[in-house]
């Protein structure tokens, strides 16, 4: 927030501030990051584009990364794979639902969704993103808390 001269304003909190929707007062909560509160976890759905210019020129990267990204997860974080082209009926797939990292095999169940092969080409994005938001809605009350 700055005033009418472009300079923060100093010393305002939280209840200085009001989020409405059509009007009406919309409660807002707060939570800390999982750094700072060892109760919170991480939830993600990793969505990954299969379409013929990511094989055939960033595949290894894109695996990599989310490979990368999975082994960085804290113990009872939960993290689920979407993989997607317009090769496959239905055009997304979820290749591995949310698996709690770091009991039983979740952790390498994760990873190799992520390697398993997914021939095809096209970028249905939009089919991709309304399946994780779905998979996200469907499984929200038995996440744990946290961001």
């Amino acid at each position: 927030v700055t005033d009418p001269s472009g300079n923060p304003v100093p010393g305002l909190t939280g209840s200085a501030f009001t989020v409405t929707l059509d009007g009406n007062p919309v409660p807002v909560g707060f939570t800390k990051p999982p750094s700072d509160d060892l109760s919170q976890r991480v939830s993600v759905i990793l969505v990954m584009d299969y379409s013929a210019s990511v094989q055939n020129n960033f595949k290894v990267a894109m695996e990599t990364a989310v490979t990368d990204f999975i082994n960085a997860m804290k113990p009872g974080d939960f993290a689920a794979i979407i993989k997607f082209n317009n090769s496959h009926v239905p055009k997304a797939t979820v290749v591995q639902p949310f698996t709690e990292i770091g009991v039983g095999n979740g952790t390498s169940d994760l990873i190799t969704a992520v390697t398993s092969d997914y021939p095809g080409s096209g970028t249905p994005l939009l089919d991709a993103t309304n399946l994780a938001i779905d998979l996200f809605v469907a499984n929200l009350p038995t996440l744990p808390p946290g961001p």
